[in-house]
């Protein structure tokens, strides 16, 4: 749900006795109004964390295979400026999407485009197609998505749908929910295994977010939308200038993926609590009520949040009011 959230912070510390609603004697008077900004999925919820518990209240991490050896390579793409690719080139796979290990290198692929808007594609010999599942996604680079020419006419390039597995040696095809249809009829004989790639719909999601933190230049360590993935890359895009950086190794906490963030968050509680954020597991960001039982303490933040754990510190019920806007 589309939205707009207003904020309005009004801090002020005094020295006049008794405490009043219009001191004189002001030592910090601040305001500051935060008013229609753009946010979705609004909403509040209240908790209850009984003594020494720990919750995670949301996660939206995507689980990948990053380790001490994924390595990257960032590069241009031919797209558009400001579009970068960052591919792995080292090391354990990430799993950005599983991949079903095609190997048809040296193989005559025959493509059929048929009047209702689906192409077949079938081999011959052996199950070539083993390991591939309907809702698969079928991958054929060329100049339109970013890569080099390959044998398939441009027109049958790019992103496909798997709708059904015919045999181990055929394959029924359709384009991606909203793409217009677009193929032909040909039979090629494949010169590499890249010329087709088939992986798993699941995993790093175009729209999802990546936080790079660690690895490469400072000037890449920022948060992206990810605009294009497949089992090998993903894309990113920038205003500003990136360095193409070469085996480039993140490790895991270095490069996050996640869905479905939080950009506005605050977190109320009558009792001494800890924020774990983001995959963190310390206990350095504790929040302590004013009055136990009676005056929350509050923790607030804008910037994205794609995980929240909170610990009862306290040997009675925590009661917790967590409000959130993506």
């Amino acid at each position: 749900m589309d939205a707009f959230l207003n904020t309005t912070f009004q801090i002020q510390a005094y020295a006049d006795r008794p405490a009043n609603s219009n001191p004189r004697l002001r030592a910090v008077d601040w305001r500051r109004d935060l008013a229609g900004q753009a946010v979705s999925n609004p909403k509040s919820e209240s908790v209850q964390l009984v003594a020494g518990e720990t919750r995670t209240l949301f996660n939206g991490t995507r689980t990948t295979t990053l380790d001490g050896t994924t390595a990257f390579t960032v590069s241009l793409s031919i797209l558009e400026s400001g579009r970068y690719r960052f591919t792995k080139v080292a090391g354990t796979d990430p799993t950005l999407r599983a991949s079903r290990g095609l190997t048809l290198n040296t193989v005559a692929v025959t493509a059929v485009a048929l009047a209702n808007g689906s192409l077949t594609m079938t081999v011959p010999g052996p199950a070539a197609f083993t390991g591939v599942v309907a809702g698969d996604i079928v991958f054929v680079p060329n100049a339109n998505t970013g890569d080099a020419a390959n044998v398939f006419s441009i027109s049958n390039s790019g992103y496909w749908v798997v709708m059904a597995v015919l045999s181990p040696q055929s394959l029924s095809l359709t384009r991606l929910p909203g793409a217009s249809f677009e193929g032909v009829s040909e039979v090629v004989t494949l010169t590499s295994n890249a010329q087709l790639r088939a992986y798993s719909a699941a995993g790093v999601q175009v729209g999802d977010s990546v936080a790079i933190s660690a690895g490469f230049s400072t000037a890449t360590q920022k948060t992206y939308d990810v605009v294009a993935v497949t089992d090998t890359f993903f894309e990113v895009r920038s205003s500003l200038p990136l360095p193409l950086e070469s085996s480039v190794i993140p490790t895991a906490v270095g490069m996050v993926f996640y869905s479905s963030a939080k950009n506005f968050l605050y977190v109320e509680g009558d009792q001494e609590f800890v924020i774990r954020l983001n995959g963190s597991t310390d206990s350095t960001q504790r929040v302590s009520p004013v009055s136990a039982g009676e005056i929350p303490g509050a923790y607030f933040k804008n910037g994205p949040t794609w995980s929240l754990a909170v610990v009862n510190m306290s040997s009675t019920l925590l009661n917790l009011m967590v409000i959130g806007a993506e």
